[in-house]
C-alpha cells in the first residue's frame, strides 16, 4: 500500500489510536513480561500493538494476523516505511488459528485485545487459540464492551442499551438506514453477544481458572463510578470490559 494513498492516511487514524491505547492496555494486565518469548496476536486491526511489543518489550518473535486482508496490507507497509527496524521480529500476516495449526505453529504468549467479543464461534476459535499455546503459556486478553453493557452494541446504535431494549430488526433497520448498509443480524455485524459469565464458562470447560483477571476497567470518571456500581452480583451482566491472563497446565 502506498503511503501516499488516501487509503494508507485513512488507515494511519486508526493505528495512531491503537497506539494511545496499547500502553494502557498492558497497564491493565499488569505489564506482563514477554521477553525472548515467541507471541501471537489474534486480530492485530492495522497493527499497532505488534509494533509496541516488539519496541518497548523485547519479544523473540510476534506473529500478529487478522482476517482483514487491507489491515494486513496497511500493517505491512507501515513496517517496511516507518518500523524497518523489527521487520525481521514482526511478522503480519492473513490468516486463521486453524490455519496456523495446520502448520504445526505453536507459541509462548497469545495476545489479543479487543477482538474477543467479535468472535462469532468463539468457543471453537477459543480451542484454537488454546491449542496454539505451547505448555506452560499464557494468553493476555482485554476486550469490550461486552455486549449487555451500556455500550454493548458498539456503533450499531446511537444511544446506550439501546441494541438490548429495541427489537433487533429495529435495530438492524436503523443501522441500514444510517449507514447505507444491508446487515441482517447482528452476528452478521460481528457482535457475538456474550456476556461475561458467556466467557468465564467457556474457560470453565478447560478447568482455567484466570491467573490474573480484571473488570470494567476505566480512565474516565463516568467509567470509574460505574465500576464501582457494577460491584454488585446483581449488576454482574452489564460488566463493560474484561482484562485476564490465563495460564495452560505445563503437561
Amino acid at each position: 500500500m502506498d503511503q501516499d494513498s488516501e487509503m494508507f492516511r485513512f488507515l494511519m487514524k486508526f493505528y495512531r489510536n491503537g497506539e494511545y491505547e496499547d500502553k494502557r492496555f498492558f497497564q491493565r494486565l499488569n505489564n506482563p513480561d514477554i521477553s525472548g518469548l515467541k507471541v501471537l496476536e489474534v486480530g492485530c486491526g492495522t497493527g499497532s500493538l505488534a509494533i509496541h511489543m516488539a519496541s518497548k518489550m523485547s519479544p523473540a518473535k510476534v506473529v500478529a494476523f487478522d482476517l482483514d486482508e487491507q489491515n494486513i496490507d496497511f500493517a505491512n507497509s507501515n513496517l517496511e516505511y516507518n518500523h524497518a527496524d523489527f521487520k525481521n521480529t514482526i511478522h503480519y500476516c492473513v490468516s486463521t488459528c486453524s490455519e496456523l495449526l495446520n502448520k504445526n505453529e505453536r507459541f509462548d504468549c497469545i495476545v489479543s485485545k479487543d477482538s474477543f467479543e467479535h468472535i462469532i464461534a468463539f468457543e471453537d476459535t477459543f480451542d484454537e487459540m488454546w491449542n496454539l499455546l505451547k505448555p506452560g503459556g499464557r494468553l493476555m486478553a482485554g476486550f469490550g464492551p461486552l455486549y449487555y453493557s451500556p455500550r454493548g452494541g458498539h456503533s450499531l446504535t446511537v444511544l446506550p442499551f439501546d441494541h438490548i431494549l429495541l427489537p433487533e430488526k429495529t435495530i438492524l433497520r436503523r443501522y441500514n438506514r444510517r449507514k447505507n448498509r444491508d446487515i441482517k443480524s447482528v452476528w452478521e455485524y460481528g457482535l457475538n453477544k456474550f456476556s461475561l459469565d458467556d466467557y468465564l464458562n467457556v474457560f470453565k470447560k478447560y478447568a482455567i481458572k484466570p491467573e490474573f483477571i480484571r473488570f470494567n476497567q476505566s480512565d474516565k470518571f463516568f467509567g470509574k463510578v460505574a465500576s464501582q456500581v457494577l460491584r454488585f452480583p446483581i449488576l454482574r451482566k452489564l460488566t463493560f470490559n474484561v482484562y485476564l491472563i490465563l495460564k495452560k497446565a505445563n503437561s
